[in-house]
């Protein structure tokens, strides 16, 4: 329950703010972060890292046998 209070709450306050700052800010920040995404190897490597460790434990968990 605590972790659902949480993320309504984290979504209310992202709401709040996102329509605090405008489009025009939102454009700059997605901006900034498709540079960074697009413009960085070591970025998308990791990306990539990350999303393969993702996999192997979602595998690891969905052959797991359950009491």
């Amino acid at each position: 329950m605590r972790l659902r209070a949480g993320i309504v709450v984290g979504f209310g306050l992202g709401y709040w703010f996102g329509a605090k700052a405008g489009r025009q800010r939102y454009e700059q920040m997605r901006r900034v972060v498709q540079g960074l995404v697009s413009g960085s190897r070591r970025v998308r490597t990791e990306t990539q890292r990350v999303k393969a460790g993702g996999q192997l434990v979602s595998q690891r968990l969905s052959t797991r046998r359950r009491p």
